[in-house]
């Protein structure tokens, strides 16, 4: 495995876990329905990073073992970039859903924009 690949993986993989803690730490502590604004800053954000971390490190996984060349620096990025934007799908939904803007079509909107956005960085 390549130098780069493992200080990546490594450091990430550190992360997911510090932040999967402290979302963890926030959801046995925190009273949601008394929680000022900070405290729920501090949980969307721990679950975007750790639920993004994840999903890079799942589909830079699965970029490995499903094509048979090594993976590149190129690869990792776009694994990256998935992730997040799959991350920000996930917590954007729970963020719709605790503050009373869940509906099908906004989640679809939503969807749609970060697709948008997908396919653009896609084409640079």
């Amino acid at each position: 495995m390549n130098n780069w690949r493992r200080l990546y993986l490594y450091l990430i993989l550190f992360l997911v876990i510090v932040f999967w803690s402290i979302v963890f730490v926030l959801i046995l502590s925190v009273n949601p329905f008394q929680a000022d604004w900070l405290m729920l800053l501090l949980f969307f954000g721990s679950f975007l990073i750790a639920s993004s971390g994840t999903l890079a490190l799942f589909g830079f996984y699965l970029r490995s073992r499903l094509f048979s060349k090594s993976p590149s620096r190129a690869d990792f990025l776009v694994a990256l970039r998935q992730g997040f934007l799959t991350g920000i799908f996930i917590t954007g939904t729970l963020l719709f859903v605790a503050f009373g803007f869940f509906n099908w079509w906004t989640i679809v909107l939503f969807f749609i924009i970060l697709l948008l956005l997908e396919l653009l960085l896609r084409a640079r």
